[in-house]
């Protein structure tokens, strides 16, 4: 579905990646974990030919990703803060928008949509109003939406449940559960381990300009005798190196 071969990128003299390498199969639910300013959302962003690589090979469904056809890219869908929302627009033009983007037949259209909004939004929601009047959490739920509502074979999803309450973040984490359905494919990036760990089928961390491949979620657990949690903790933090007087 997806494979990174030997990714390199800098910005500005800036190393990002160093032939880098990742692999997501069908079926697959990758969490990508990094700190800040380690490359996840880069990583997405080269993925979608939004940003040059350097050098390397980003394939997708065996095809480079800079020469994937229009019927290819239908099949993909994303999550990401930098996507704007047409504020103008209220939450059903919207996404009946992107549907006619994606080429949808009608029918199926306008069952996806109102299955999603009655799936993520709640009665006290009004959506009649304009985008602009949203609020950060229903307008990251408007994202996830338009992201499933093609029914795409490869999802990225950049930091998801950023913004969102706890309902709102456990109806994200069920429907992921049944949209995967052991056959497609998501790369989801969150800084939220333990949202993570009930959802990833398997891990891999950007470290050290690399992407190290952890495997399943399972092998993490078990090999480590920790969770993924407490994994992160001794992977990223350095507790002999805190030395503060209070």
């Amino acid at each position: 579905m997806l494979e990174i071969k030997k990714l390199s990128k800098k910005y500005n003299n800036k190393i990002i990646f160093k032939e880098a390498n990742l692999t997501l199969n069908g079926g697959q639910i990758l969490g990508l974990i990094g700190i800040n300013g380690s490359g996840k959302s880069t990583l997405i962003n080269c993925c979608l030919d939004l940003v040059k690589v350097d050098l390397g090979n980003i394939l997708i469904n065996g095809k480079e990703h800079t020469k994937l056809k229009d019927e290819d890219k239908l099949k993909i869908g994303i999550v990401a803060e930098s996507i704007p929302l047409i504020d103008s627009l209220d939450a059903r033009r919207y996404l009946k928008f992107i549907g006619e983007i994606y080429k949808m037949e009608n029918e199926l259209l306008n069952h996806r949509i109102e299955s999603l909004l009655a799936y993520f939004f709640s009665e006290n929601d009004n959506l009649k109003e304009t985008i602009d009047n949203f609020s950060t959490g229903m307008r990251k739920k408007l994202l996830i939406c338009s992201s499933m509502l093609h029914a795409p074979d490869l999802l990225f999803l950049d930091e998801p449940f950023s913004g969102l309450d706890e309902v709102s973040r456990r109806k994200v984490l069920n429907i992921l559960k049944d949209y995967s359905n052991n056959k497609r494919s998501i790369l989801i990036t969150s800084h939220n381990s333990e949202l993570l760990e009930s959802i990833v089928t398997d891990v891999a961390v950007i470290e050290n300009y690399n992407i190290i491949n952890y495997g399943s979620i399972q092998n993490v657990t078990n090999n480590f005798q920790v969770s993924l949690r407490e994994f992160l903790n001794d992977k990223f933090i350095d507790s002999s190196v805190l030395n503060i007087s209070w």
